[in-house]
C-alpha cells in the first residue's frame, strides 16, 4: 500500500479504489499504522522523496527537486516543508547534501 501512496498527485480516493478498501478503511488503517490520516501520509512520503532526491541529484536546483518530487510548483514544496518540519526547502535540502 505505500506504493500506492508514493506515487504523486493522486487522490484518497484513488487510492482506496487501487487497493480496495473504501475511503473510510482506507483511513482507519493509516491511523492504525502510522498514527495519521492517508492525506498526510502522503504528504510525509513526498518530503521523504524530496530529500531522497536531495542527496543523490547534489546539484539540483530547488525548482528541479520540487517537480521531480511531485510537488506542484516550488511554493508549493515550500508552503509543505515549513508545515512539516519548521524549516525552509533550503535549509533542508542543505543539511540533506551534508551527509553525504
Amino acid at each position: 500500500m505505500k506504493t500506492e501512496f508514493a506515487r504523486s498527485q493522486r487522490t484518497v480516493r484513488e487510492i482506496a479504489s487501487d487497493v480496495g478498501l473504501s475511503e473510510r478503511q482506507l483511513f482507519r488503517r493509516c491511523i492504525d499504522e502510522v498514527g495519521y490520516g492517508p492525506k498526510h501520509l502522503v504528504r510525509v512520503l513526498r518530503l521523504q522523496r524530496l530529500l531522497r532526491l536531495a542527496r543523490r541529484l547534489p546539484g539540483a536546483s530547488l525548482a528541479g527537486l520540487a517537480a521531480a518530487a511531485g510537488y506542484t510548483d516550488q511554493s508549493h514544496m515550500s508552503r509543505e516543508c515549513r508545515a512539516l518540519t519548521g524549516v525552509t526547502p533550503a535549509r533542508l535540502v542543505r543539511s540533506q547534501r551534508h551527509l553525504l
